[in-house]
Formats: C-alpha cells, structure tokens, sequence
C-alpha cells in the first residue's frame, strides 16, 4: 500500500482565480476525491468548458504520487472511446506558480451509479444491463491498449445523457491505473477499493482485466440484490470474505425481487473465486449479457434516477449507446482510436466511414454522436498544432454539425461552433469556405423565418 503522510497539510484554496499555462481559466470548484480536487474550467482559445483536475498539494510528497497522476494523463490521452472520459491536456505549472499538476478533460454533467442507485429502489433489470454493457465497452477497449483500470466501483461510472435522452455511461478516474506493458514492480500495489476487488488484487498479485471484469460482477449483484455482495466493519474483514471461494446466490439473496435464472447466472460466474471460472474478456461478458437478456424475455422498461431525469431501459441504450466493439482486421493506425492526443488521416477516414453507415442505417442519433467526436477530434488536432488536419476535420465534421444543429432549431448552438472553428483552419480556404458557406446558410434560413413573421430575430451583423 502506498503510505500516507502523517500529516495532511490543510491548505486555503487558491486554485480558483487562477490562469494556468496561459491557456486554461480555473473558475470553480466542482468536486474533491482521494487524489485531488475537480474544478470547472474555460480554455480560452476555443472558448470552451472543461473540467481540470489538480493534485493535492500534501500528496506530492508520498513517493510514487506523482507518477500516478501522470500515468492517469498518459493512459486516458491513449483512449477515444464514447464511454471512457476524455483527456484533452496535462501540465504542470511553472515552480513560482506553485508547481501544480493538471489533468484537462472534458467537463461532465452527470450523476454517479452510487447515487443513481440510491435513489431507485429497484433498477429495472433492462436498464441495468445496459448500464453495464456499456461499462464494459469502455473497459475492453481500455484493456485492448493494455489499460487496467483496477478501481472499478459505481461511483467511477458516470451517467450522462445524449442529445437523444438516452444515458450514456463515462468510466472515470484511472488515477490508480496501470498499463500492462509497465514495469513489474508498479503492478503489484494493493490498490482499489475493498467492497469490489477480486481475490488477485487482494494478494497483490499483477493488474489484469480480470480484476475489473469481477468489479463489474460484484457492481451487477449490487443492482440486481440491491446489496454488497460482502461487507463488514473493517476493510480486512471484506477483504477477508473476498478471498473464500464461497459466493452468496443472487435470487436467494433477493428472492423478492424475482432474479430471472439467466441473469443470475451470469453474475455467479463473473463473481466466482477462480479466474479460470471467470469471463476471459469484457466482449464475452457483454455477449453472455446479452444472450441472458434475451432468454429472459425482459422488455424495455423506463425509470428514474433523479427528478426530472429520465432513464430508457436497456434495449434502447444498446442500440443507440452501446455499440458493440468488433475485431477489426484494419491495421492499428486505421482504426477507431486516439493515440498520444493525435488523430491521424486514416482515424479521420474511420470516423467519417462510421458517419455514412449509421446514416445508412438511419441512427440519427448515433450520427450526431459522432459528428460530436469528429468536432472535438478536431478541437484536440489544433491543440497539438497540427493544423492541416484540424482544419479538414472541422470542414467535414463541423459543417455537418452545425447544420444538424440548425435544422433542428438549435441555431444559437450551429452559429457558436461555426464561429469558433473559424479561427482554428488557419486560413485553409477549403474548410474556410465551407465554414462560411454554412454560416451563410443559416443566417439566409434564419432571416427567411423571421420574414415569414416566425419567433426568430434578425442577427445583427457586425
């Protein structure tokens, strides 16, 4: 384990106010854990909100602190997938400025699993699997670039919802995470959270999927039972409990709630003591889930989480917010990923290949979702300075956004984007002219609404 000073240093917070790097405003607090403090930030070249997360000051003095931080920056700016947070910047501020690490990322709104499930008494079961098929779409194409996670627990699953209304689950805080290509000695620290670590992490021995894969199963009787699947007083004695090869029967835990046989089982297997009896991969977890879903016979169902938010149940949220990962005989580069905060041509074509089929298919909401992606691809590429790329994503992607956004009547929202990506093409007249072909659009479609005596104003121009 790794030790914690003997003092906490209690320190006024400062942070706020304050202009890091000359790039980034930090304007308030949002949220405080064991590593650090959360706080709402603004990046001032592209005028847009995010979320930057400072270590605690007392911590950098605990050996190995440091490192972990870092490597939570590295590993994240390795990942792109929908269900995983994004990192867009880390740094640290210069030693007169307090030599402070950051982690820049994308600012969610949201609510926790944990607090989700507190307030529903009984999740439906369709939404739980889908909550969780997504879960473990994040953490198979974290595990495919070698990222073990090592504390998956409810309140590291964050729900949002998408422009469609669906929830959308974004895995955060790889703060403890480690690649598996690392050196050894950095993979066999006890760490993560009692209630959901599997008998191999408790022994120390190294990370591997396995671990995250059993926290899903431990999270899946958490929602199917509505309890822990041990606890105790003591974290040695929960520990203790994990290490039994003895698993409690989710329906005779729960025989009011009625635990459909097929599911249930599918939980005893991913909560089992051996590895070996174990689910291999995420993949053949989601696909048993699946399968079980089915044979179940459960239909889609509706809930809530919080007042005024509403939760579609899972047979929804797989089709438009699950997306099952497939093996891809693409090379590496070609494929739908984010590598070192760089996009290259051929994950520029991918994405766009993926636009022209959920189009195909008539998924207008997956299409909205990537054309997002392909925006903040963009965003990331000018960050990096590579501005020839970025100018020919925000030409295709960007355009075609904001004329979603327009023609849906989010005009205020197309303009914004369009206005803001314009400083970014650096004078590439292509994506120029697309741009302002497609500001012109809508302020002639604007103005011809007004006209005919609709709601909209006349935008003035400067």
């Amino acid at each position: 384990m790794v030790p914690e000073p003997e003092a906490p240093i209690v320190e006024e917070d400062s942070f706020v106010g304050r202009t890091l790097l000359e790039r980034y405003e930090v304007r308030s607090l949002l949220a405080e854990g064991g590593m650090g403090r959360v706080y709402v930030g603004m990046q001032r070249a592209l005028r847009r909100r995010v979320a930057i997360k400072r270590i605690h000051p007392h911590l950098r003095v605990v050996p190995g602190m440091i490192e972990r931080f870092l490597t939570e920056a590295r590993l994240l700016s390795q990942l792109a997938h929908p269900n995983i947070v994004r990192v867009f910047d880390f740094g640290q501020t210069p030693p007169d400025e307090g030599a402070d690490l950051f982690l820049v990322m994308e600012l969610l709104d949201g609510v926790d699993l944990s607090s989700a499930l507190g307030t529903l008494e009984r999740p439906p079961l369709g939404w739980t699997v889908g909550i969780l098929l997504q879960t473990l779409a994040a953490l198979g194409e974290a595990h495919e670039h070698g990222v073990v996670h090592r504390d998956v627990k409810p309140e590291n699953i964050l729900l949002t919802t998408t422009r469609a209304g669906h929830d959308a689950v974004k895995i955060i805080d790889f703060g403890i995470a480690k690649a598996e290509m690392g050196p050894r000695e950095s993979r066999n620290e006890t760490v993560g959270t009692p209630h959901f670590m599997a008998p191999e992490q408790i022994l120390g021995e190294e990370a591997a999927p396995s671990a995250d894969l059993y926290a899903v199963g431990v999270i899946l009787f958490r929602m199917l039972t509505g309890k822990l699947l041990f606890d105790g007083e003591t974290p040695g004695y929960i520990l203790n409990q994990h290490l039994s090869p003895e698993r409690p029967d989710p329906r005779r835990v729960a025989p009011e709630r009625d635990i459909p046989q097929e599911i249930a089982d599918v939980c005893r297997k991913a909560i089992a003591y051996e590895r070996a009896d174990r689910f291999a991969t995420a993949d053949d977890f989601s696909a048993a889930l699946r399968a079980a879903l089915v044979a179940a016979s459960v239909p889609p169902v509706r809930a809530s989480t919080s007042p005024g938010r509403e939760i579609r149940a899972a047979m929804e949220t797989m089709q438009l917010a699950a997306v099952p990962r497939q093996a891809s005989s693409a090379p590496v580069s070609a494929r739908y990923t984010l590598r070192n905060k760089r996009t290259d041509f051929a994950a520029l074509y991918e994405l766009d290949r993926r636009v022209e089929a959920a189009l195909a298919r008539g998924d207008q909401a997956e299409v909205e979702e990537l054309l997002v992606d392909g925006v903040e691809r963009a965003r990331l590429l000018y960050d990096e300075q590579d501005h020839a790329l970025a100018a020919l994503a925000f030409g295709s992607f960007g355009v075609r956004l904001a004329r979603r956004l327009s023609d849906t009547g989010r005009v205020a929202e197309a303009v914004e984007l369009l206005e803001n990506a314009l400083p970014c093409v650096h004078g590439d007249d292509d994506a120029t002219r697309k741009l302002r072909a497609e500001l012109s659009r809508i302020g002639r479609q604007f103005l011809g609404t007004a006209s005919r005596g609709g709601s909209g104003r006349r935008r003035r121009e400067d």
